[in-house]
């Protein structure tokens, strides 16, 4: 099998920079630390301490967001997500790598999923605007906080859900919500359990900024239309 990732360092070599650079020297006495770095790692994933590196192959909440997933789809035709830092940016990231450019401009023949909005920011303006263009009886919207208790997405969240439920009620507003975060505890776990709202585990071992292949990602990704199957394979 070729190699999925090669490391090509000649230009931090001192024979092509000059006295800055690295001689083949330095890069060989440095040989051991990394072998120490390397094995440390390999312990903590070993230990089940940092899961993200077995995402592809475990896949936790695969199932789960692809069924709720395939529910939404069939119901609503915007999502949106809330959330910061890891809870938004890997969406950003792989939607705009996978998707059409213009995705939420498309047909729904043309798109293969829900339109995309991944309110990233808590700026009033930003989110007013957002808000007084779609239409809350068309939209869902997924809550993403690891911990449970962001401040700026729960921010967010009581804005957005004060907007649904005032168009479609509050039983309307809680068959239009999602949350993802810890399985066991936080503030919007204790939530979804009170309400009665659909949730989505965040894998306790995966740090925020890497969970785009837990349900922090793989369910938004699966809504729009990404073959996230397929991204796993």
């Amino acid at each position: 099998m070729a190699d999925l990732v090669t490391l090509r360092y000649a230009n931090v070599l001192a024979e092509r920079i000059g006295s800055q650079g690295l001689t083949p020297g330095e890069i060989e006495a440095a040989f051991p630390e990394a072998a120490r770095a390397h094995e440390r790692l390999g312990a903590r994933r070993r230990s089940g301490e940092m899961g993200f590196y077995d995402l592809p192959l475990d896949r936790p909440g695969l199932r789960e967001s692809l069924e709720l997933a395939g529910r939404f789809r069939g119901a609503f035709q915007n999502l949106l997500v809330l959330g910061i830092g890891g809870s938004a940016l890997g969406t950003l990231a792989v939607h705009r790598a996978l998707g059409a450019a213009l995705h939420n401009h498309l047909p729904p023949e043309r798109r293969g999923g829900m339109r995309l909005f991944v309110c990233d920011n808590v700026d009033p303006e930003t989110l007013a605007d957002l808000l007084d263009w779609l239409d809350p009886r068309e939209t869902a919207v997924n809550v993403i906080s690891k911990s449970g208790g962001t401040a700026e997405t729960l921010a967010q969240f009581l804005a957005v859900h004060a907007w649904l439920a005032g168009a479609v009620g509050a039983e309307g507003a809680r068959d239009r919500l999602v949350v993802t975060t810890d399985p066991e505890k936080g503030f919007l776990r204790q939530y979804a359990r009170r309400e009665g709202v659909a949730a989505l585990d965040v894998p306790p071992n995966v740090g925020g900024r890497f969970s785009v292949l837990t349900p922090v990602g793989l369910f938004p990704l699966a809504c729009a239309g990404v073959d996230v199957e397929g991204l796993l394979d």
